[in-house]
C-alpha cells in the first residue's frame, strides 16, 4: 500500500510544516478556537481558527499516533521477500493491517496536495 515515500514519513513531513506554521503564528488566544471575524457566522463560509497551542498540542498527539500505528504496522514485518507469502497475500494483510489503517485516515486530509500519493488510500 506504501510506495516511494513510506506513508508515515509524509505524514511526519506534513506535521513538521505544521509545527513550524504554528510556530511562527502569534497565540494571543486564551480560548482554543475562535471564530474568524471576517465571516459572518450564519454565512456557511465561516471558519474556525486554532490557537497556535491548541496545534502544537494536535500535532504531537499525531506524531505520536503515526509512531505507534507504523510500529504495529505489517509493513515492518512483512516483505515480499518473505517466501512463505506472495504479493496478493502481502497486500492484503496490509489492506486490513490497523496501524496501516489508522496511517491512511491521517493522510486523507492532505488528498488535495501534489505530493499526495492517491495509491496510499486505494
Amino acid at each position: 500500500m506504501t510506495t516511494e515515500l513510506d506513508l508515515s514519513e509524509y505524514l511526519l513531513t506534513r506535521f513538521d510544516e505544521a509545527e513550524a506554521a504554528a510556530r511562527r503564528a502569534p497565540d494571543d488566544d486564551d480560548e482554543p478556537w475562535t471564530l474568524d471575524p471576517r465571516y459572518d457566522p450564519y454565512d456557511e463560509r465561516w471558519v474556525l481558527r486554532a490557537s497556535a497551542t491548541y496545534v502544537l498540542a494536535d500535532i504531537a498527539a499525531k506524531r505520536r499516533v503515526v509512531t505507534h500505528a507504523a510500529e504495529a504496522s505489517v509493513d515492518r514485518e512483512l516483505t515480499i521477500d518473505d517466501r512463505s507469502v506472495t504479493r496478493d497475500e502481502v497486500e492484503q494483510r496490509r489492506a486490513t493491517d490497523p496501524g496501516q489503517l489508522i496511517l491512511v485516515a491521517l493522510v486523507q486530509p492532505y488528498s488535495a496536495r501534489p505530493d499526495f500519493n492517491p495509491s496510499w488510500v486505494s
